[in-house]
């Protein structure tokens, strides 16, 4: 999609505006493939509901 887009895989990134600091994103393949759920409670460190109870009414999680 990068590519289509931009006709490059890597991407300036301004995050500043375009007078500040420039990042390069290279989104050049192969890249990591991550399982959605599994690995963000790997990297949060918390047990999420299974996905069939996310759409739950009442259920609020709260990411920071």
């Amino acid at each position: 999609m990068v590519k289509s887009i931009t006709g490059s895989y890597k991407v300036s990134y301004h995050p500043e505006g375009p007078d500040g600091e420039v990042y390069e994103v290279d989104y050049s393949p192969p890249f990591a493939r991550f399982k959605m759920l599994p690995d963000l409670e790997k990297e949060i460190g918390m047990k999420l509901p299974a996905a069939t109870e996310l759409h739950t009414e009442g259920l609020v999680v709260f990411f920071l």
